[in-house]
């Protein structure tokens, strides 16, 4: 009874002292949330920054390798996104000929090569659903083999185009990354370089607010984190408390502690059977005899 005494007065100081412990950690939890949209926001904007810088200010960071390094970077990656999209395009215009396998301009009703009609000709005009049928087998396939093939070669390209799509969106990837990387660069090293450029240093500024709403949070965490409610009055004290400094209770985060043997325990029986001594035994008597 000692330990529930000091540790609660009834029924309802625990459920106010759980209640408290919630509502605290709903508060961590909502600063926790906080802090990653804030980081998030933090990391969009040193893309956005990074992309004006590269855009804009080569001039102003001539003088910095680092800066120029990380740009020679993007160079190389968009050099490398221009060349697939190039091919992506090329790709996309170009239809492969159901007879020779040649790739031709969508533009082409014919096949420069062997002259076979290509898939993607205009319409024809309506005309006798007989004839109609007869001339789409004779112009455009001259028997099952060419059929099959043609439908590998265009599902071959399909293929080709979707790889091309895959590797542009890596590369675009990648070079939303390094715009990050170059962007927080910036805005740690090279705020006098480009001093002379209000729209890079309104971008600056907006990550100063950000950053500042940052630490202000993690502030709160921390000192939230570090904290213990009362379970009798809801005082925050310190983790390393064991009394709350206002009311005197103790308070649930106390060190455990050490065992204490129970009253009662499964050797009671054994012990006082042992005190007592042993039983004594009648059958060990020697039978009286009588005259």
């Amino acid at each position: 009874m000692g330990i529930l005494d000091d540790v609660v007065i009834n029924a309802k100081s625990v459920a106010e002292a759980v209640g408290r412990k919630a509502g605290q950690i709903v508060d961590v939890s909502k600063l926790r949330v906080g802090a990653a949209e804030v980081n998030a926001e933090i990391t969009k904007r040193y893309q956005t920054l990074g992309q004006y810088v590269y855009e804009n200010s080569r001039e102003a960071l001539a003088a910095d390798p680092e800066a120029m390094g990380k740009m020679a970077e993007l160079d190389g990656l968009q050099e490398q996104l221009s060349v697939i999209n190039k091919e992506l395009t090329d790709k996309q215009n170009k239809t492969v000929c159901p007879t020779c396998g040649k790739h031709c301009s969508n533009t082409d009703i014919f096949c420069s090569t062997c002259g076979a009609k290509l898939i993607n000709e205009p319409e024809p005009e309506a005309i006798p659903q007989e004839d109609f049928i007869m001339g789409i087998l004779d112009d455009v396939v001259i028997n099952a083999k060419s059929v099959a093939e043609a439908v590998g070669r265009k599902a071959g390209q399909i293929v080709d185009v979707s790889k091309l799509r895959v590797g542009a969106a890596e590369v675009n990837a990648e070079i939303t990354k390094r715009y990050q990387t170059l962007g927080q660069y910036v805005y740690e090293n090279s705020r006098e370089a480009l001093a002379a450029d209000p729209e890079a240093m309104g971008k600056m500024a907006e990550l100063d607010g950000l950053q500042e709403q940052l630490s202000v949070i993690n502030k709160e965490l921390t000192d939230k984190q570090n904290k213990t409610v009362c379970p009798t009055c809801g005082k925050h004290c310190s983790n390393t408390d064991i009394f709350c400094s206002t009311c005197g209770a103790k308070l649930i985060n106390e060190p455990e502690p050490e065992a204490i043997p129970q009253e009662g325990g499964p050797n009671d029986e054994a012990a006082k059977a042992a005190a007592q001594g042993p039983e004594p035994s009648i059958g060990t008597m020697p039978p009286r005899e009588f005259p």
